[in-house]
C-alpha cells in the first residue's frame, strides 16, 4: 500500500526553521533553496585564498565540524562577512548571495575542547581584523552548493581539510588583545568590554565562536548559532541593568524601517521598560507559503527566566537589544 504523508503546516515551519520539527531528514524548505541557486565558477582540492570568517556547527556537539571560510574573489573578501556594511550602503539580497556563495568553507571535524593547530587557526581568523591568506588543500573537490541555515548567514561549498597553513600574521585591535590575553576576563563582561570600544556585535559573537573569550580554563569552541544567541543576549541584558532606572520617555514614538523584505514597526510608550514582539508571517514567505501566521512573545520589566519560543528567540533578542541601544543612548526607558 502506498503511503502518503500528510503535508506539512506553515504555523510548524515558522516554530522549526529547519530543525526538523517534522520528522524528515532534510528541510524541504531549505533544500528547495539551495536548489534555486546556482554556482558559476570552478574550484579545486588546493587553493589560495582570504579568509575572514570562520563557522563552527552544533551537530553531534561536543564533536563537530569547524570551518574556516575562504574567499573565491580575494578582492572582494573583506565584504563577504560584514553585514553592518551591508546594511549600511543598503545591499541588496542579490549582492549578498553573491558575496557569500564564493566562501568556501573548509571545515574538519574538531572535540570543542581541544587545543590542536587547526584550532588555534580558527582563532586568529577570528581575531583578526582583516581577511587572511591561508593556504588549503581539501580532501576532495567540494560539491558546488550553497548552504543556507536560519542561525547563520548563507555559505558557498564545503570541504574537508586535508592541510591548511597561514601565509600572513592577523592584526588584531587593541581591545580585543586586551580579551584575549587576559584569561581572567569573564566572557560576558569581554563582551561588554567589547561593545564600550566600537566592536561590531557581529565580530563580538565570532570570538566567542572561536573560543577566544572568557576564563582561560573554560574557553572552547563555540557553535557559530549558539554564538550569536548569547553575545545577543548578554549585550541586551547589561544594558537593561541601567536603562531599567533611567526616566520615562516622555511621549509616545513610532519607528518604521524595511530591509531585505521585512518591514518593522516599533511602538515606544511611557512606561517602565517592557517588550513585545508580534511577528506576522505573510503567505509566499521562506517559511509561511499559503497562509498568514503571527508569532508572539513579551518580556516584562524584571527580565524573563524561561527561553523565548522556539519561533521567537532570535528576533526577540535582536529587537530586543536595538531597542535597548537606542534607550540607553538617549539615558531613558520605555515599553
Amino acid at each position: 500500500m502506498n503511503m502518503v504523508s500528510a503535508p506539512i503546516k506553515d504555523s510548524l515551519c515558522i516554530r522549526c526553521k529547519g530543525r526538523l520539527f517534522c520528522g524528515l531528514l532534510r528541510c524541504p524548505i531549505i533544500e528547495r533553496l539551495t536548489h534555486k541557486v546556482k554556482i558559476d565558477y570552478k574550484l579545486k582540492k588546493e587553493f589560495k585564498s582570504k579568509a575572514p570568517s570562520i563557522f563552527v556547527g552544533w551537530h553531534n556537539y561536543p564533536k563537530v565540524y569547524a570551518g574556516v571560510l575562504s574567499s573565491v574573489s580575494i578582492e572582494n573578501a573583506h565584504l563577504q562577512d560584514n553585514p553592518s556594511y551591508w546594511v549600511a550602503n543598503k545591499f541588496g539580497i542579490s549582492k549578498i548571495m553573491s558575496l557569500r556563495q564564493s566562501l568556501i568553507n573548509s571545515r574538519k571535524k574538531t572535540i570543542v575542547k581541544v587545543n590542536e593547530r587547526f584550532d588555534e587557526i580558527i582563532k586568529e581568523v577570528a581575531l583578526s581584523s582583516k581577511p587572511l591568506s591561508v593556504d588549503v588543500s581539501l580532501k576532495k573537490k567540494p560539491v558546488l552548493k550553497v548552504h543556507f541555515t536560519q542561525h547563520a548567514l548563507p555559505m558557498g561549498p564545503s570541504g574537508e581539510i586535508e592541510k591548511i597553513n597561514l601565509d600572513d600574521n592577523p592584526r588584531i585591535r587593541n581591545p580585543v588583545k586586551r580579551v584575549y590575553y587576559d584569561t581572567d576576563f569573564k566572557a560576558v563582561e569581554a563582551m561588554s568590554y567589547l561593545y564600550s570600544k566600537k566592536i561590531d556585535v557581529f565580530n563580538i559573537s565570532k570570538l566567542l565562536s572561536a573560543g577566544a573569550l572568557g576564563i582561560g580554563k573554560n574557553r572552547k569552541l563555540v557553535p557559530t548559532r549558539w554564538a550569536i544567541t548569547a553575545t545577543d543576549d548578554a549585550l541586551s541584558k547589561a544594558h537593561l541593568k541601567s536603562i531599567r532606572n533611567f526616566e520615562l520617555i516622555d511621549k509616545y514614538m513610532v519607528f518604521r524601517g524595511h530591509y531585505l523584505g521585512n518591514y518593522f514597526t516599533v511602538l515606544m510608550m511611557p512606561q517602565p521598560w517592557s517588550f513585545e514582539l508580534f511577528e506576522v508571517w505573510n503567505p509566499g514567505a521562506v517559511y509561511s507559503e499559503v497562509s498568514t501566521n503571527v508569532v508572539t512573545d513579551f518580556e516584562g520589566f524584571q527580565g524573563r527566566k524561561n527561553y523565548a519560543s522556539i519561533a521567537a528567540e532570535d528576533i526577540m533578542q535582536r529587537a530586543s537589544q536595538s531597542q535597548s541601544i537606542y534607550l540607553r543612548t538617549k539615558c531613558r526607558q520605555a515599553s
